[in-house]
């Protein structure tokens, strides 16, 4: 969630909009003990208690730290289930068990290699 860039933002009125709000599987590090967030057991274990899906608990954690989420999916099923985080609040002892799982930038890089020449852009930051 990168606490720092979210604080600059918070400071100046700058909304803050989540990239890839439910993970990229194909972009994080999987391990054993880093699972993807849809995929883990801390998760799912909220979300079997509140009888929501784990992208529910995931989009609604991140719309209660105030961050915008426009989650991708080409199923109409889960686009409904992903609209469906309105009727519900996480109480702040699953918020902090929740941000447990924020691995900063550890978890996973979007870097837009699959862009051609992305990396002669004079703005390349890696």
């Amino acid at each position: 969630m990168q606490r720092d860039m979210r604080a600059v933002c918070d400071k100046h009125g700058i909304t803050v909009c989540a990239f890839y709000p439910l993970g990229a599987p194909y972009l994080e590090i999987r391990t054993e003990e880093h699972p993807p967030l849809v995929e883990h057991p801390l998760v799912a274990k909220i979300a079997s208690q509140r009888g929501k899906t784990t992208a529910q608990i995931l989009l609604r954690h991140l719309i209660q730290h105030g961050l915008i989420v426009i989650p991708k999916s080409v199923r109409v099923e889960r686009v409904k289930k992903n609209f469906q985080v309105f009727d519900f609040e996480l109480s702040a002892e699953e918020m902090a068990q929740l941000d447990t799982l924020n691995r900063d930038g550890a978890g996973r890089m979007f870097t837009c290699d699959f862009y051609k020449g992305f990396e002669r852009h004079p703005e390349y930051p890696f």
